[in-house]
């Protein structure tokens, strides 16, 4: 072809600065990648730091009642605080014992208003007749008992369970020779017992809770 030249003139530098850009491209998405991860765990880290935190300073292994931590509480406010758990106690007793009376009307011809209206405080006046005494408030483990102390034998203890109403009632007996009756009271919610000894050595009637609460109520009959 004479004497043309019809090789392309190519500048070796373009290619290596495209190369060198691609390189550094690269590195740096990874090291946004390394960042990301880094900062991933730095989250998670602190998240696990703070869960624990919260655990350590929160209600965790604290004794509650009602959502209440008893723990914060003195003497006294806990003494108040069981007091205003039988208040509400004692408004389901009223009711649960009017709705078991009325159960039981239709066999009665005629019932006197005076009858039916007493039949929405019965719990309110069985559960004064159980406190006339200062109660003794013990804990152990994950419950607090409040025991109450009333003059009476076995049978007093049986009446007073009556009294309560209970449903499904069936009888006991221990082979240590510890007998007695439990039912249901408050839809299921309670379970309600009736020993003719116990620990104490002496009759005694129980209301503990089916649902997890924490409190025990103890009738202890001297």
């Amino acid at each position: 072809m004479g004497g043309v030249d019809l090789r392309l003139d190519v500048h070796p530098l373009p290619m290596y600065l495209e190369i060198v850009g691609n390189r550094a491209s690269i590195r740096s998405r990874d090291m946004k990648r390394g960042r990301i991860s880094a900062a991933v765990l730095l989250l998670v880290a602190y998240l696990l730091v703070q869960y624990a935190e919260c655990k350590n300073n929160g209600t965790e292994g604290h004794f509650l009642v009602d959502g209440i931590d008893v723990e914060k509480l003195s003497d006294d406010e806990v003494r108040d605080l069981l007091d205003a758990e039988d208040v509400k106690f004692t408004g389901q007793l009223d009711i649960w014992i009017g709705k078991q009376s009325l159960k039981e009307r239709h066999r009665i011809k005629r019932v006197a208003p005076i009858v039916a209206r007493v039949a929405w405080m019965a719990g309110r006046a069985l559960y004064r007749s159980l406190s006339h005494k200062v109660p003794h408030i013990t804990r152990s483990g994950g419950r607090m008992t409040k025991q109450y102390f009333k003059n009476g034998g076995y049978w007093s203890a049986r009446r007073d369970f009556n009294r309560f109403k209970p449903t499904g009632v069936t009888q006991f007996r221990a082979t240590n020779g510890q007998k007695g009756y439990t039912g249901k009271i408050l839809d299921g919610k309670y379970q309600l017992t009736v020993r003719k000894k116990s620990s104490f050595g002496r009759p005694t009637l129980e209301i503990r809770s089916n649902t997890g609460g924490k409190v025990v109520r103890k009738v202890r009959y001297e």
